[in-house]
């Protein structure tokens, strides 16, 4: 792992937080997101986009419904940690109670996780406790385009906080950055930036990218 690299690159990526916050604004008002807002009516609100991006297009309709009620079933013991909760332990908990409900995998738990304690501070004692979603773009970009990490490094999509893998790997993030939610930014670059290889000259880490565009705007 290059934490030189990943330093100077989370550097350039939070000079645009700004823009991040804008989408997250615009979510919030579209779906009637209330910040701090810890109630069972609100937590739902937030838990439709992170499934809608992620899964949507391949759940129907009922399993969208069992989701909800599961989500309901589950509320008191999550409402509890997010009010409660102030530990590693106590983030995990919570994790394995978004994860055991059907049809949510690991990714999507930790996703909304982070929108609802990071982005939505509901919960946000636990926000040093967070770790990195992994998905594609963020593979692609640690491995591929800043070849910062080895891709047997890489956790896997699927792979739980308790994975062998994910583990150290989320611990040496910490180290690197605080919060290593942060990270997840990156996500966003991959989602802007790198669908498009004509972005490349305006891309927040072009200083950085080992296989970007030579195309100038």
């Amino acid at each position: 792992m290059n934490e030189k690299i990943l330093k100077n690159a989370i550097s350039e990526v939070l000079e645009h937080k700004n823009v991040v916050e804008s989408d997250i604004n615009a979510m919030a008002s579209l779906f009637g997101i209330e910040r701090r807002k810890l109630d069972k009516k609100n937590l739902k609100k937030i838990l439709i986009p992170a499934i809608q991006y992620r899964s949507g297009p391949l759940l129907n309709t009922q399993e969208c419904i069992e989701i909800m009620k599961d989500f309901e079933n589950k509320y008191p013991e999550i409402e509890n940690l997010l009010k409660n909760g102030n530990s590693q332990e106590d983030l995990n908990k919570l994790l394995d109670i978004v994860n055991g409900i059907s049809n949510i995998g690991p990714k999507i738990a930790s996703v909304y996780l982070k929108d609802v304690i990071y982005q939505f501070k509901i919960g946000e004692q636990l926000i040093p406790y967070l770790y990195l979603p992994i998905d594609i773009h963020i593979k692609n970009i640690f491995v591929n385009k800043l070849q910062a990490i080895d891709r047997d490094e890489m956790p896997n999509t699927s792979d739980k906080y308790s994975h062998y893998k994910n583990r150290p790997f989320q611990e040496k993030l910490s180290q690197i950055h605080s919060p290593r939610v942060d990270f997840d930014m990156f996500w966003y670059i991959g989602g802007k930036f790198c669908s498009n290889r004509l972005f490349c000259d305006i891309c927040w880490i072009k200083n950085y990218c080992k296989k970007r565009s030579p195309y100038k705007l």
